[in-house]
C-alpha cells in the first residue's frame, strides 16, 4: 500500500498527473492536492480518496460512464470547493456508479459531496453515510442540477448548517431532476431538503431546527418512512406530497402539550373522517397516537326543508317544476314526477 499525491491536474490514468509519474492501484491511497481537479478517465478502484484543506477547488470529476469504488471512506478533509464537488457528474447521457465502503464526509465552508450536472445521467450512491464537517456554510450534500438527472443514493445523510443561510442543506435537486434515497436524511439548523424536482424517500426524515423538513415546488414521494419535525416550522412545504401505503408522518406541535408527538398519518388504517357508525353519536375518532376529533351528529331541520324545496318549485324554471306548478293534484304531481324523471 502506498500514498500517491496528485501533481497536477488531468485525468486519472496519465503518470503526468501524480508525484513520482505513478499510476494509483487499488490497494493505493490518493491525495487530490490543493487546486487539482482529477478526470476520471477511466473506471476507478482505490483503497481511499482524500482533499487537502484549502480554498480552492480540488475534486474528482467524472465526465463518461464510470464505475468508481473506494473500499475505505472519501474524506474532503474541511476542504472547500465551492466551484464543484467531491465528487461532479457531468455530461449527458451517462451512467455511473459510485461505492465508498466507509463514509463519504464533506468539507466546512461553501462545500458539496456531489454536484449532478449535464442532462439524462444516471448516477448511484453507495456508502454508509454522508458527514458534515463541524458547519456547513452554502453547501449541500447532494445538489442535482440540469435536466432529466436521476440520482439514487443508498447511504444515511446528515446535513448542518451556519444558522441564518438559507443556503445550506442536506439535498438539493433541481427541476426536471430525480433523487431516490434510502437512508436517514437528517439536518440541522437549515432545511433538510430543497427540492423543484422530484425526491423519493424511503428511511427516516429529521429536522430539529426552526426550519422546514421539506421545501421547495416540487414532488416529495413518501415511502416506507417517518418524517420528523421537532420543531416549530413546516414539515412540508411542497407543491405535492404522495404518501406510499406504507409512509408514517408524525411531529411534535405546538399545542398545550407540545411534548406529544401525534401521527399525521399511518400507513393501512383509516383516519382522517370517522366511521359510518360513529356518524350520528358525536363520539371521538382515530387511533390515540393519531389526531383526533369530536363529530357533531347532524340535525336536519325538515319543515325548513320543505319550505325551501316548495320555494324552489315556485321560482324555478326547470321543466318538472314547471309541470309541477300546473298540476291539479297530489296524484298528478305523482305521475308528473313519474313521466317526466322515470319510475324510481
Amino acid at each position: 500500500m502506498a500514498t500517491i499525491t496528485s501533481a497536477q491536474s488531468g485525468n486519472w490514468s496519465d503518470t503526468a498527473t501524480w508525484v513520482g509519474g505513478v499510476v494509483p492501484i487499488a490497494t493505493d491511497d490518493v491525495i487530490i492536492a490543493n487546486g487539482h481537479l482529477v478526470n476520471a478517465d477511466v473506471d476507478i478502484t482505490i483503497n481511499k480518496i482524500s482533499l487537502t484543506s484549502g480554498y480552492s477547488a480540488s475534486a474528482l470529476e467524472v465526465t463518461t460512464d464510470r464505475t468508481i469504488i473506494v473500499t475505505d471512506t472519501l474524506d474532503t478533509n474541511g476542504h472547500r470547493v465551492p466551484a464543484w464537488a467531491t465528487i461532479t457528474v457531468t455530461g449527458s447521457n451517462l451512467t455511473v456508479s459510485v461505492t465508498i465502503g466507509n463514509d463519504l464526509v464533506m468539507g466546512s465552508y461553501e462545500s458539496n459531496n456531489l454536484i449532478v450536472k449535464g442532462s439524462n445521467n444516471n448516477v448511484s450512491l453507495t456508502c454508509s453515510n454522508i458527514l458534515p464537517q463541524a458547519s456547513i456554510y452554502s453547501g449541500a450534500a447532494l445538489l442535482i442540477q440540469g435536466t432529466d438527472n436521476v440520482v439514487d443514493v443508498t447511504s444515511n445523510i446528515y446535513g448542518t448548517g451556519i444558522s441564518g443561510n438559507a443556503a445550506s442543506v442536506a439535498i438539493n435537486v433541481g427541476n426536471t431532476c430525480t433523487c431516490n434515497i434510502t437512508g436517514i436524511v437528517e439536518c440541522t439548523n437549515r432545511d433538510a431538503i430543497s427540492v423543484t424536482g422530484d425526491v423519493t424517500i424511503n428511511g427516516n426524515v429529521i429536522c430539529s431546527s426552526t426550519n422546514n423538513v421539506v421545501i421547495g415546488t416540487g414532488t416529495l414521494r413518501i415511502l416506507s418512512s417517518a418524517v420528523s419535525q421537532t420543531g416549530d416550522m413546516n414539515a412540508f412545504y411542497v407543491k405535492q406530497l404522495i404518501l406510499d401505503d406504507t409512509a408514517e408522518i408524525s411531529w411534535q406541535m405546538n399545542t398545550e402539550n407540545p411534548s406529544v408527538t401525534k401521527t399525521l398519518y399511518t400507513a393501512s388504517l383509516l383516519t382522517g373522517y370517522p366511521l359510518e357508525e360513529d356518524v350520528e353519536d358525536g363520539v371521538v375518532y382515530g387511533p390515540s397516537n393519531e389526531y383526533e376529533g369530536t363529530l357533531e351528529p347532524v340535525i336536519i331541520d325538515t319543515a325548513q326543508l320543505a319550505s325551501d324545496l316548495l320555494d324552489d318549485i315556485q321560482t324555478s324554471s326547470h321543466v318538472v317544476a314547471q309541470r309541477l306548478r300546473a298540476a291539479a293534484t297530489d296524484d298528478s304531481v305523482g305521475s308528473i314526477v313519474t313521466s317526466t324523471l322515470g319510475a324510481p
